[in-house]
């Protein structure tokens, strides 16, 4: 689709974004190219190139495709047609940002596009330190447009989860490559750790702080107070109360930051339970033992395999029973 929208372009008569030195610049940059990496050459797309269009997308081999990003960067390509990796990981800022679509194919079904989706590709526009200006357009399609680029922005975005996943061979690579000590750090600094970890403990003492602060500050008011009742005097105990205001405000948001980061680790860490359970023993049912906290338990249900789905509430730790606790087992259940 990308190819075909800039065949198309490129074939309106007299249709140039370039001006004849950005063009010059554009052709050398393209021969640059041919000498030192001909098999990346696309040459059916050299006379859109150097005209100010290009495509981007998969489909490229990384030469042309750095070649596209570099000319794009230095704002000598005017247009580029791109699939929505473009937005994900490539700092390319623009003036404008059109989204044909609000909805993409997943697997056999199509559903619309994420929250942190479309805002990734909304903010390719009026990149900060780059424009002061930037604009995104949602275009109507047969399928989707503006209710549903409006129900996406409501939505708010999405709890971000870690994709960070050990496995055999990543042991063995940071054992190869480091000391213990240093890949147990590497492990520690991943944001699933993170979410259960050092986040929680940061956001918790800062809920610590503001409390102990907002506590002082209502000892302090309130001896203010006492002290000008006794001495008749006038005391301005506006400048605490406005900051004791702040501290709660702090502290409500910190909290619903806390609240957050918990939720997110309770999903990861039921995910991967379920993930395990479905591992062991080449399946269901096998003895495993889950730990789950008993306060605070909201209800996720997750898919234990084909025909199992268990309740798994902020999962901790999935393991195999020891021979101990088998025997400690009933036989029934």
């Amino acid at each position: 689709d990308c190819d075909q929208a800039v065949q198309k372009t490129a074939a309106l008569p007299n249709f140039r974004l370039t001006t004849p030195e950005e063009e010059a610049r554009l052709f050398a940059m393209y021969q640059e190219l041919e000498r030192s990496q001909p098999e990346s050459v696309r040459p059916h797309a050299a006379e859109a190139f150097v005209r100010g269009m290009a495509a981007h997308h998969a489909g490229m081999l990384p030469g042309w495709k750095k070649l596209i990003e570099s000319a794009f960067q230095q704002g000598l390509l005017k247009v580029i047609f791109a699939t929505e990796t473009l937005a994900a990981g490539i700092n390319m800022p623009a003036r404008t940002t059109v989204i044909s679509v609000v909805s993409r194919k997943r697997g056999s079904v199509h559903s619309l596009l994420k929250h942190n989706e479309i805002t990734q590709m909304a903010g390719r526009a009026g990149r900060r330190g780059y424009d002061d200006i930037g604009h995104a357009v949602v275009l109507q399609s047969r399928w989707d447009g503006a209710a549903e680029a409006f129900e996406i922005i409501q939505r708010g975005p999405e709890m971000l989860t870690s994709q960070f996943n050990t496995s055999y061979g990543l042991v063995l690579s940071l054992l190869a490559t480091k000391s213990l000590k240093e890949a147990r750090s590497f492990v520690e600094r991943s944001f699933g750790n993170y979410l259960g970890g050092e986040g929680l403990r940061r956001r918790t003492e800062e809920i610590e702080t503001l409390e102990d602060r907002a506590r002082a500050l209502q000892r302090e008011a309130a001896e203010a107070e006492a002290k000008q009742r006794e001495e008749g005097e006038s005391n301005n105990l506006e400048p605490i109360m406005e900051e004791i205001l702040e501290l709660k405000a702090a502290k409500k948001l910190a909290k619903r930051q806390l609240r957050r980061l918990r939720k997110a680790a309770h999903v990861q860490r039921a995910e991967r339970a379920a993930a395990l359970i479905q591992r062991v023993g080449g399946g269901l049912p096998a003895r495993v033992g889950v730990d789950l906290p008993v306060e605070d338990s909201p209800s996720w249900a997750y898919r234990l395999g084909d025909e199992v789905e268990e309740e798994l509430s902020q999962a901790l730790l999935i393991r195999e029973l020891t021979a101990e606790e088998v025997a400690m087992m009933p036989l029934e259940g």
